[in-house]
């Protein structure tokens, strides 16, 4: 026959427990790379973490700076733009990791000389730095610059430095 504390210990053992495997499953998700706080919490649910320990540990780890939506927003903005996306695409991709507002417009400059040359090169990478011959390659290499995020003046831009 167990005491009647022995169950309250026993059960905020298991609260501990749970809360260091939440913590090291973290951990290990930002070693790899850094995520939002949303993405970290998303992943911790689909394991079937409690949601109030989750959101627990998650507080702690951004007390420490081991979990940062800042400093999230800057490495994927300089990721994404390496890879030739566009101001219009990375916010939205920001926005769906739910990085507020602020952040995205500190890293985000929609304004940046940096846009227009690079939706310059990405057009130039994907069909040479020839003049555009027909309405149809025109509309082609137009859609491909707004898939890839970049904004009207920005697209126009590219294309009347090759035309």
């Amino acid at each position: 026959m167990s005491k009647p504390g022995s169950e309250i210990e026993e059960s905020s053992s298991q609260g501990d427990d749970e809360r260091l495997k939440i913590k090291n499953s973290i951990i290990r998700a930002l070693v790899r790379r850094e995520h939002s706080r949303y993405e970290l919490k998303s992943k911790m649910r689909l394991k079937l973490y409690d949601e109030a320990l989750i959101d627990a540990v998650l507080d702690q780890l951004e007390s420490d700076a081991l979990v940062s939506d800042e400093r999230f927003a800057e490495a994927y903005c300089y990721h994404r733009k390496s890879r030739g996306f566009g101001p219009l695409r990375i916010s939205s991709e920001l926005k769906e990791r739910q990085i507020s507002e602020k952040l995205i417009a500190e890293y985000v400059d929609l304004a940046e000389d940096d846009w227009f040359c690079s939706a310059l090169t990405q057009r130039e990478k994907k069909f040479g730095n020839g003049k555009v011959r027909d309405f149809a390659q025109k509309a082609k290499q137009m859609r491909f610059l707004q898939n890839k995020g970049f904004t009207h003046e920005q697209i126009s831009h590219a294309m009347e430095s090759v035309i």
